[in-house]
């Protein structure tokens, strides 16, 4: 496969950060220890932890109530 492939596939689909911890595992030595269960569930929890926390993130600042 190629990187810039998934790379690109991924930001298609509109999951940039699973994509940016995709090309930090690709760099980082220490994940190819690391099962391919283990590096995929640390990619879906930083990208879902994104978009918890964006969500929260805009949530708060549309809250009128703070006014």
């Amino acid at each position: 496969m190629d990187k810039i492939n998934i790379e690109k596939k991924l930001k298609l689909m509109r999951l940039p950060i699973m994509s940016q911890k995709y090309l930090e595992q690709k760099d980082d030595p220490k994940s190819s220890e690391l099962s391919f269960d283990e590096r995929f569930e640390a990619l879906v929890d930083a990208e879902y932890l994104s978009r918890i926390n964006n969500t929260v993130q805009r949530n708060y600042q549309e809250c009128s109530f703070l006014d």
